[in-house]
């Protein structure tokens, strides 16, 4: 009977700890969608939606990727630049103003993130540093989105590690999100948003905002968290919902290095992912350097 009750009670954990599986509509290699006849490295590192194209970034180069809506070659995707330099490590839209993000970078004896502004055609407009400090050069901001409230542009740019720290620092259930307005020029923080301390990621690799509907995936945790943002505070609402990406048949991780999201309607979302690491299983090749449509499930 003790045998029983602690098999049943195990089994309730896990059906607890069970997340909803998110449903792949549509997936390609980012080179195929680019209409390249062979592979090419293509360590996508976020994603923006705009004007029926996704916006594609990548932390291995300095262009911006214009993607078809339907990953075809209908629209003639193209890539700006194939310059192999530190790219960016997020991408995000506004007013019909581009916005791309360095991780970060050495700014007055400080590693801070650059972010800089382009036009509608990709020019580059302004560069500004985001006056938050990150102790080392590969853990800092991986992910940026826009809001507009009463009239004043913030800006909201996700940490990758628990606590903006990282290594043994970085601990589960300390997601935060900095809060930038911009004035004269220039970003000046004002705010810093936490994420729910259910929310246990291992890291934090993209963010989008639009109307209110917050969404951040991890890397590590292969997973995707949606929630709200309270309209007039820097605050979510209750919890949100977390939903895992589809796995192996026999449950292992398949999404190995989900870089980037955006929203795409009420229950629809795009994903984009980086390269395998030598370190990971070989299964995770078969996503990695991809564009993913996903809907969640009711």
């Amino acid at each position: 009977m003790l045998f029983l009750l602690i098999s049943f009670s195990t089994a309730l954990v896990a059906k607890q700890h069970t997340h909803p599986t998110l449903l792949l509509e549509q997936e390609a290699k980012i080179y195929t969608a680019l209409g390249y006849d062979q592979a090419q490295r293509l360590e996508a590192s976020g994603v923006a939606y705009a004007d029926n194209r996704y916006y594609v970034v990548f932390d291995n180069l300095e262009g911006v990727a214009r993607l078809c809506v339907d990953l075809t070659l209908a629209c003639q995707p193209s890539l700006s630049d194939q310059t192999p330099v530190e790219g960016f490590e997020g991408i995000t839209q506004h007013a019909g103003h581009f916005y791309t993000l360095v991780e970060a970078a050495q700014y007055q004896a400080q590693l801070q993130a650059k972010l800089r502004t382009y036009d509608a055609n990709q020019v580059l407009m302004q560069e500004a540093w985001l006056p938050y400090a990150f102790a080392t050069l590969n853990k800092g901001f991986e992910g940026i989105s826009m809001v507009q409230r009463n009239g004043r542009l913030f800006l909201l740019a996700l940490c990758e590690g628990n606590g903006c720290r990282a290594g043994k620092k970085s601990k589960k259930g300390r997601g935060f999100i900095q809060v930038f307005e911009y004035n004269a020029g220039a970003w000046l923080s004002v705010a810093t948003l936490t994420l729910p301390k259910m929310l246990k990621f291992k890291d934090y690799s993209g963010l989008d905002l639009v109307q209110g509907r917050l969404a951040v995936v991890s890397q590590s945790s292969a997973k995707l968290w949606v929630g709200r943002l309270k309209k007039s505070q820097w605050e979510i609402k209750g919890e949100g919902r977390v939903y895992a990406f589809p796995q192996t048949k026999k449950g292992k991780i398949l999404y190995c290095n989900v870089e980037g999201v955006a929203w795409l309607g009420p229950d629809r979302v795009v994903t984009v992912t980086d390269k395998r690491k030598k370190s990971q299983k070989k299964r995770c090749r078969a996503k990695d350097q991809s564009i993913q449509l996903f809907r969640l499930p009711e």
